[in-house]
């Protein structure tokens, strides 16, 4: 079993070693002007189904598959207590979504813009070997469509092992990963 630490900015006291937090993706959110428009486009492009049991005035939300790709109305921002960071700039999430082979990369161009992407670079072959496209999503959001990745698209999902009672992360293919 191997622990899994977070990166260190300052060294760690003797009486507070940092521990790694366990947890899992499972919501990307956006925060968007008309979040059912957003939704429509992300669904269409990809096939993700709504998960209408969580839709609500000014939330909706897709099953993408191992994580939830939702989409917050402008009002979330008060809800959240983010009123303050409302009109900040800047993008501050992007999804990089697997499609496959370099020829799939390729060929989700042109749906993509038909539904209403604008191709911001690409498709480009990386210096890492990944194909890849650059687009915006209807309300301006990056998108990053990609070819699958060693490391990356293959990683086995990490499970927590909270037997000992304090939270460990381990891998599922090293020696001596629960099932």
């Amino acid at each position: 079993m191997t622990e899994l630490t977070a990166p260190m900015t300052t060294e760690p006291s003797a009486d507070a070693p940092v521990r790694v937090v366990p947890a899992r993706a499972v919501l990307a959110s956006y925060f968007c002007t008309d979040h059912r428009a957003l939704s429509a486009f992300y669904a269409a492009s990809f096939g993700w189904p709504e998960i209408e049991a969580v839709r609500s005035p000014i939330f909706t939300a897709l099953d993408a598959g191992g994580v939830v790709v939702s989409f917050h109305h402008d009002e979330a921002f008060d809800l959240l207590g983010l009123a303050d960071r409302r009109d900040q700039a800047g993008n501050r999430l992007h999804l990089t979504l697997d499609v496959g082979s370099f020829a799939d990369v390729d060929a989700a161009v042109e749906p993509l813009v038909a539904l209403g992407a604008t191709v911001i670079q690409g498709p480009f072959t990386t210096y890492y070997d990944a194909r890849q496209v650059v687009l915006a999503d209807p309300e301006d959001n990056v998108l990053r469509i990609s070819s699958s990745q060693a490391g990356v698209s293959d990683r086995p999902a990490p499970h927590v092992d909270t037997h000992a009672g304090d939270p460990v992360a381990v891998r599922d293919d090293e020696p001596g990963a629960m099932p």
